[in-house]
């Protein structure tokens, strides 16, 4: 499915982004947690394919696990000992907070990379480029670092493996100086790259005058309710943020959580928030598929 979100004028994509990612950060609760980690893993798979999905699975839980079990031994904090090692007490609540940092983060990971997916680097410029010329193409820039370096490794190991220069087989030296020629060789390539950037950028009189962007935003009728819905959800959960409906806390013991009708309505609420891309793509799938079908 086509990322449909990413056709939406760029304001409207960074505000819903920026209320994911604050949102992320201030509610701790478990369940709030889980549902972004949840809808952020199923985002990222309509945006990538099942194969990038995979690759950040084998990185997420990993770091979950790491986190949950080192937590305890840097915070011994909480009431509720479940197993002694070395006379120390490793809490419950140390592993839970320790699981629930991890989850955090790989979702915050997770949610940044469906940002530079949906944003992309033409709507970011747009909307700093101005105000913030060389900040915004430093970040822009950056971006596009990892896929390209990625992208040329790919090109001059397969290239050294033809030459019968590899990084897997034979002794652990040969192997070491391999990588080593490898390195070089992309170090010489990104360097070359930079240097005819900056005369590009010099020739095309980046600097001298007002930066102007070749991104145009058009608000239409359905962006517009787009926006102003978003706008309320973040009311919503900003008040509830204030109010401290859903505090929670693993220290010194954990907080029970409560289930009924007024927390069902606001997980639900935030949950819809998340899945608004998701929604969209769909929608625009069924539309095209009955168009199509219509046309046959």
């Amino acid at each position: 499915m086509k990322n449909r979100f990413s056709d939406y004028p760029a304001w409207v994509i960074f505000i819903y982004y920026i209320g994911v990612i604050a949102f992320l950060i201030l509610f701790i609760h478990p369940f709030f947690l889980l549902i972004s980690f949840s809808i952020g893993i199923l985002y990222s798979a309509l945006l990538n394919g099942m194969k990038k999905l995979l690759m950040q699975m084998a990185i997420a839980l990993p770091t979950v696990v790491f986190l949950a079990i080192i937590t305890p031994f840097l915070n011994n904090r909480g009431l509720t000992p479940i197993l002694y090692v070395n006379s120390r007490a490793i809490m419950l609540e140390s592993v839970l907070y320790g699981a629930s940092t991890g989850i955090m983060i790989i979702s915050v990971i997770i949610w940044f990379n469906c940002f530079h997916k949906t944003l992309g680097n033409d709507k970011f410029l747009y909307l700093f480029g101005k105000r913030f010329p060389v900040t915004a193409l430093t970040v822009t820039m950056i971006f596009r670092f990892i896929p390209y370096f990625n992208s040329k490794l790919s090109e001059i190991t397969s290239a050294q493996r033809i030459l019968g220069i590899s990084t897997t087989d034979g002794k652990l030296s040969d192997r070491l100086r391999n990588g080593g020629h490898i390195l070089l060789a992309l170090i010489s390539i990104s360097l070359e790259g930079s240097i005819e950037t900056a005369d590009s950028m010099m020739a095309r009189g980046f600097g001298i005058s007002k930066k102007k962007s070749g991104q145009r935003d058009y608000y239409s009728p359905k962006s517009i309710v787009l926006l102003v819905m978003i706008i309320i959800f973040l009311i919503i959960f900003f008040a509830v943020y204030i109010r401290g409906t859903f505090s929670f806390y693993y220290f010194p013991r954990l907080k029970g959580i409560e289930i009924g009708i007024k927390e069902i309505t606001l997980f639900s609420l935030y949950g819809l928030y998340l899945i608004i891309p998701i929604i969209i793509m769909i929608v625009d799938s069924v539309y095209w598929r009955i168009r199509m079908g219509a046309l046959d």
